[in-house]
């Protein structure tokens, strides 16, 4: 090989630098490296051409595997991507575009038993807020069966509240036949599935199907025996006791839906003992938190006054119960068992516990229209001799039910003209009709428009003040405003008018007539003319009869005019800041009376017949010494407290520990009237013909009344009785004087 200095300086090779022949070889050095690139290049492909025994190339596996890696990669960060993207979907509580987005993530590998709960717990939501939209809800039962589908399959993680929402779901949408398929199928599942939560509601769906209490029964003793390790059988055991009844209970797996399951049960299907037991039971574990349901349930399936009292105890504690089952409730005290006045009051006493539970908030409209309706009925029931009285007590009702509607107006009840309409009425009632000039200007200055039954109130009114003009000019609008309705005249507003033009305006109204007839004639047939015209020059007319309205007792002098007048303007004034208060209602230091048959707030009626609360008002000290011999243990050390501790209470001001004895004292009271009511259903019950009429009277006087005052030991008897202890202990001679 010749030496790279004889090839760079063939003359004098000797006479050549070095520094020179290294600078060469280095850039020898760096034109090497494309021939080495192309090198590996040409072994590279000869491997591919001439594989090697014993399988595919090392290289060519290599590739392979890292390709696949790489689009397992890619699919995992999509579906993560998805999954992401369908929670912040539920975040969101988009349920059209869950619905949209459901196929493809039915399929992602990254589900979580969370995201089930959250779908379901939407779904469920859903229904709730559109539960009368009947589209929405066809849409959403669509969706429901999908799901389950796929929860029944395997495709969506099971969750126990999963489950339970999913129940919940088909019995509020009243699909009970596919509820019981997806319990049947449940009940077999592990406790991945199941709960004693699902059990409650399983319970309340097989109540609506009329399944027998006895089996429901055996369904609730199931669920106890399947969670032993939760103690639910001594939990939820009537005479179980709560170790510190001043402090709040947390015990970890305490489901209040399964007992607000067998008290459902239990209520509808008429053992209102074990019911309020029940009742009792989740008043005692849990005297802040109680499921508003239970007291649902008493609004509307117990007599008046019991609904009434359980109201009432919720409010107490500061539970929020729903519109629609406190104005079912306020139904109720109109139906007649209560003297006119007392309805009234306690129209008002059920607005003020309403607005005592909430900040802020303001009635619903249609709170206030009852209480007009009670104070109508009220001047309706005004009977009395002197003329001259009557007429100035309906007449003070009405100027107070003007006066402490637009009060309301003004703190914040949204206006309706349902409200004006009846004011209105009222005042054509009251003999005021020179009211309505105050209840039109309120109109204007809430932005309320007249409507169809505004201008009919209207026609009354100015019939009443006998000004013709003014009587031409509100029938005119009234017509303005049926038609632009899209409505007819009713036959009877004509008859009206052509009576109102005979009697009150016989000089110019029988020609206003004539020329209403004649503009309005495509609006009418031949027949209902003529009957107009016949009406309008018959002579001789027999009076419209008196709508029954309450008649039940009213006022008899103007004493117990101006006492019911003082203690209207009191429940006025102390509505008026319950609703402008920040905070809930201090129902310790102003309690609210759980009687509608008390005449005052004190609780404490006379010996002659006295309510069964008016009884226990008597012994309230009586009581307790029971309620601390049944809720206590004379074995167990008394709980210890720290004296700069505070105490805990009820965000309406009610120290727990005070609050669970008037929660006591109160199911005692409900069970107390619950008999009675019992009792007058059997006295109805065996009276066979007897009318309408002496049922109710019946029932008005053997429901709530005694024939005089009960002695302790016999009331002390009782009690034990109806809470279930033995007759030994019922018939014990304790003394508490």
């Amino acid at each position: 090989m010749t030496p790279l200095r004889i090839l760079l300086c063939p003359s004098a090779p000797f006479l050549l630098p070095p520094r020179a022949l290294f600078a060469f070889r280095r850039a020898v050095a760096a034109t090497v490296v494309p021939k080495k690139a192309n090198y590996t290049t040409f072994r590279q492909k000869q491997a591919k051409e001439i594989p090697k025994r014993g399988g595919p190339p090392r290289k060519r596996a290599h590739k392979s595997l890292q390709h696949e890696l790489t689009v397992s990669k890619i699919a995992d960060q999509k579906a993560q991507n998805g999954i992401v993207y369908f929670r912040d979907l539920l975040s969101t509580e988009d349920v059209s575009r869950v619905i949209e987005a459901y196929p493809e993530i039915i399929r992602n590998p990254f589900l979580a038993r969370s995201d089930t709960r959250k779908l379901c717990q939407l779904l469920h939501e859903a229904y709730r807020q559109k539960s009368n939209v009947p589209t929405v809800v066809e849409t959403l039962k669509a969706f429901s069966e999908s799901i389950i589908q796929d929860y029944q399959k395997g495709s969506l993680p099971p969750h126990p509240v999963a489950s339970v929402h999913l129940l919940s779901f088909l019995r509020e949408s009243k699909q009970y036949d596919r509820a019981s398929e997806l319990w049947s199928w449940l009940a077999g599942q592990n406790q991945d599935y199941v709960s004693p939560h699902l059990y409650g509601v399983a319970i309340e769906i097989q109540t609506q199907q009329v399944v027998p209490l006895e089996k429901l029964e055996e369904l609730y003793k199931d669920a106890l025996r399947r969670f032993p390790g939760q103690f639910l059988g001594y939990h939820f055991s009537p005479t179980a006791i709560v170790q510190d009844r001043s402090q709040f209970t947390i015990i970890k797996g305490l489901s209040s839906t399964l007992l607000q399951g067998i008290f459902t049960a239990r209520i509808l299907s008429g053992d209102w003992i074990n019911g309020y037991l029940a009742f009792d039971t989740a008043l005692r574990l849990f005297p802040t938190q109680v499921q508003p349901r239970f007291f649902e349930v008493l609004l509307y399936e117990r007599p008046m006054a019991e609904a009434y009292h359980a109201f009432m105890v919720a409010c107490r504690a500061g539970i929020v119960l729903s519109p629609k089952a406190t104005i079912h409730l306020l139904g109720k005290l109109l139906d007649g068992h209560l003297s006119a006045p007392n309805a009234a009051i306690n129209v008002l006493n059920v607005m003020i516990a309403y607005a005592g539970t909430r900040k802020n908030a303001p009635l619903p409209f249609y709170f206030v229209g009852i209480f007009i309706k009670a104070m109508t009925q009220l001047a309706h029931s005004v009977k009395n001799e002197d003329a001259g009285f009557e007429r100035a007590t309906r007449q003070r009702l009405g100027q107070a039910t003007c006066k402490i509607v637009l009060t309301l107006l003004r703190a914040g009840v949204e206006p309706n003209a349902s409200i004006f309409n009846s004011l209105l009425k009222m005042a054509m009632l009251s003999g005021q009709p020179e009211l309505h000039w105050e209840i039109l200007g309120a109109m204007k200055v809430h932005e309320v428009k007249p409507n169809v039954l505004t201008y009919s109130a209207l026609l009354n009114i100015m019939l009443a003040t006998g000004d013709f003009d003014e009587f031409k000019s509100a029938w005119t609008a009234y017509v303005a405003s049926v038609e632009g309705a899209g409505e007819q005249l009713p036959l009877k507003e004509w008859i009206n008018l052509a009576r109102a033009a005979a009697d009150r305006f016989p000089g110019s109204g029988p020609s206003f007539v004539e020329e209403q007839l004649l503009a309005l004639k495509h609006t009418l047939t031949e027949f209902k003319e003529e009957l107009i015209r016949t009406k309008l020059h018959e002579d001789a007319r027999t009076s419209e009869p008196q709508s029954q309205m309450n008649e039940t007792e009213s006022f008899q002098d103007s004493g117990s005019v101006e006492t019911f007048m003082d203690r209207l303007l009191e429940k006025e004034s102390r509505l008026k800041e319950t609703m402008s208060s920040a905070e809930p209602h201090d129902f310790y230091n102003m309690p609210m009376p759980l009687d509608p048959f008390m005449d005052d707030d004190t609780g404490v009626g006379t010996a002659k017949d006295q309510t069964s609360l008016q009884l226990l008002a008597e012994h309230v000290e009586n009581l307790r010494k029971l309620y601390d011999e049944l809720t206590t243990d004379p074995y167990l050390p008394a709980p210890e407290r720290e004296e700069s501790a505070p105490v805990p209470q009820s965000r309406t001001g009610y120290p727990l520990e005070e609050l669970r004895f008037q929660n006591w004292k109160s199911v005692t009271g409900l069970m107390l009237q619950a008999a009675q009511s019992e009792k007058a259903e059997e006295i109805i019950a065996r009276a066979g013909s007897s009318s309408t009429e002496t049922a109710t009277i019946t029932t008005n006087k053997t429901n709530e009344k005694h024939s005089g005052p009960l002695p302790w030991p016999r009331l002390r008897q009782r009690i034990l009785e109806l809470r279930g202890y033995s007759t030994a202990a019922a018939s014990l001679d304790h003394e508490y004087s």
